[in-house]
Parts: C-alpha cells; sequence; structure tokens
C-alpha cells in the first residue's frame, strides 16, 4: 500500500513518523528516508536510536529551495539522487523479519514530493520506484505537492492545510516542535 501525506500545513514528516511508530511497537522493520535533509530533525534522530530501523538521509542540508544558489542546487539534486540509488539497493538487500504484523515493512521517502516539485525526480520515477518496494511493504511519501498520478497510484491520501502557523508571525522552527 502506498500512504501519501502532502499540503502546505505542518505535520507531514510526524504523521509519516508516527506511523513507523506503530510499526516499531509491532516489531515491523522501517527505513526512514529523508530527501533534502539531513537527519538532524527530531523525528529522524528518535527513529534513528530505536532498533529495526534504518535512518538514510542526504549529507547536507542547504535551506529552503528558493533560497539556495544555483550549485547548492544542483549538489542537493545529486545527493538526492544517489539516495534514491542506496536506498534501492538497501531495500533490494534488507532481509524481511517475521513479524506478528499484517505486513513486513514501512518505507518512508520524507520529502520525496518536494524533491518531485523541484525537478530532482520526476512522477514516473518515484512511480517506478514504488513498485520496485518487496511486496508487504507499505510505501510513505510526504511533501507539500502531491503530482495527481501518484495520487491516483496511492491507497491513502492526506492533505495537511496551513490555517494559522506562527512563522507567519515570525517566531521561528522551535525544537521539539517544528524540528
Amino acid at each position: 500500500m502506498v500512504h501519501i501525506y502532502y499540503g502546505n500545513g505542518k505535520g507531514k514528516t510526524s504523521s509519516a513518523a508516527g506511523l513507523c511508530l506503530r510499526a516499531i511497537s509491532c516489531g515491523v522493520p522501517v527505513i526512514f528516508v529523508q530527501f533534502l535533509k539531513d537527519g538532524s530533525s527530531g523525528e529522524a534522530r528518535f527513529l534513528e536510536e530505536r532498533p529495526n530501523v534504518t535512518v538514510l538521509h542526504t549529507k547536507d542540508h542547504f535551506g529552503f529551495w528558493r533560497r539556495m544558489t544555483d550549485a547548492e542546487k544542483e549538489e542537493t539534486a545529486r545527493q538526492s539522487r544517489e539516495l534514491l540509488i542506496q536506498t534501492s539497493g538497501y531495500i533490494r538487500r534488507r532481509e524481511i523479519k517475521n513479524t506478528d504484523a499484517d505486513i513486513s515493512g514501512i518505507i518512508v521517502l520524507d520529502e520525496v514530493l518536494n524533491a518531485v516539485e523541484y525537478g530532482i525526480f520526476d512522477a514516473p520515477e518515484i512511480r517506478d520506484f514504488i513498485k520496485e518496494i518487496p511486496c508487504g511493504y507499505e510505501a510513505v511519501l510526504t511533501g507539500k505537492n502531491a503530482p495527481q498520478a501518484l495520487i491516483e497510484e496511492a491507497d491513502y491520501v492526506t492533505e495537511l492545510k496551513m490555517i494559522k502557523h506562527p512563522y507567519e508571525k515570525g517566531v521561528k522552527a522551535r525544537c521539539g516542535v517544528e524540528k
């Protein structure tokens, strides 16, 4: 099954991480892959410390795409493409363990929808990647905008809509809440 958490509201990564927590409590292995992030978020740090969880991420984080230089965008794209290849290889090599759960594992592609929006990947490439995931695994995609082609392929689609956010008042991201 494929899950998509998208929209301009807060909580896409946190929702994916919450699903991972539920899976971990049932003995289900998790692969949590962060595109456009360096693994320093609270969710990634917490998950990395859990048994049966693998966290993969890009090496560098240059901030918001719209504020990156062309060289930073190019490097981010290079690292993101390498990360997708690394993730594919990791999934192929991973030993699927029997659990009492109804699924074999969770694979989160955090911010991959943003990577599609920025032209790092195209929707068919991500669709093909998802089709290569072994049977029994759940795939979770997050990001601001979801291409219609991926929405149509998904089994769960949740749009998070921002109504109000402290950022609009100049409040910076706070550790434990937004990061």
